[in-house]
């Protein structure tokens, strides 16, 4: 799904970035070749990482002020 849509936007998935709050999301965005951020609302943060998350956010507030960091 992830890689779909990085082709229908035209767009490599390495400048891509998957926000996911679930393990098997954040999987699938590393096995895609996009940065996982993890958002943990229904997970920690260290299960997060462990699943592959490069960053977690504690709020989505926090979103823009990093993306800077992402790529």
């Amino acid at each position: 799904l992830f890689l779909m849509a990085a082709r229908r936007l035209g767009l490599e998935p390495a400048v891509c970035a998957v926000i996911e709050d679930s393990v098997p999301g954040l999987q699938a965005a590393r096995a895609a070749g996009m940065k996982a951020i993890g958002f943990p609302s229904s997970h920690s943060e260290a299960v997060l990482r462990e699943a592959g998350a490069q960053v977690v956010l504690g709020s989505y507030e926090g979103l823009l002020d990093q993306a800077d960091d992402f790529f």
